[in-house]
């Protein structure tokens, strides 16, 4: 299992590379943020463009969660009085 995480983790590393070569860097979060409301605002883009950008930038700043985090506190003693009922 870890050599196909490893090897995973070098083609990935690979296309990163590649991307920096070809563009020179990578976009920063705010970059592709800015890049994304620009499109959202802009009367001229096609309506289903702008919404896939309001999309995205509503998933890159977790407005859309598709799960749900719950913590609770639970004793031992509470999961055996539990299960002893």
């Amino acid at each position: 299992m870890s050599a196909a995480i490893a090897k995973r983790n070098v083609v990935v590393e690979q296309a990163r590379q590649e991307a920096v070569a070809q563009a020179g860097r990578i976009a920063t979060r705010a970059e592709r943020q800015a890049f994304w409301t620009k499109v959202m605002l802009a009367d001229s883009e096609r309506t289903t463009d702008r919404l896939k950008a309001a999309e995205l930038l509503g998933r890159s700043e977790a407005d859309f969660t598709d799960k749900l985090d719950v913590t609770a506190r639970v004793t031992l003693e509470q999961l055996l009085e539990k299960a002893g009922a």
